[in-house]
């Protein structure tokens, strides 16, 4: 799936992904996904289940102000290896607990 100049804003699901949750593949271009509050990856949760590992391209987008309520995950973008995810000209701020968990290169907690 592609989504391109959309906004994901103060969503929210008992589970994972608030705004997002993908075990495919992804791409988010010039859009936004802030405010949203899941158990875990608030604003996106890029997940592995069964044989499905999720790949997400977040490109020159915005993934602020989410939260985790588990308080142990991400607020702002949850990886479950071997899914995988590449940030480009993204911003990732301001998430609760953290801005990110597992491994996505290039987000600052």
């Amino acid at each position: 799936m592609t989504i391109v100049r959309s906004r994901f804003n103060n969503n929210s699901a008992s589970g994972f992904g608030g705004g997002i949750a993908n075990d495919g593949s992804l791409t988010v271009r010039d859009s936004n996904v802030n405010g949203n509050v899941a158990s875990d990856g608030g604003g996106i949760a890029n997940l592995t289940i069964g044989s499905n590992a999720g790949t997400a391209i977040v490109q020159g987008s915005n993934v602020n102000d989410n939260t985790a309520t588990d308080g142990i995950g991400a607020g702002g973008i949850l990886n479950q290896p071997p899914a995988t995810v590449t940030l480009t000209n993204s911003r990732v701020r301001g998430n609760t607990p953290t801005n990110c968990a597992g491994t996505v290169p290039d987000c600052i907690n």
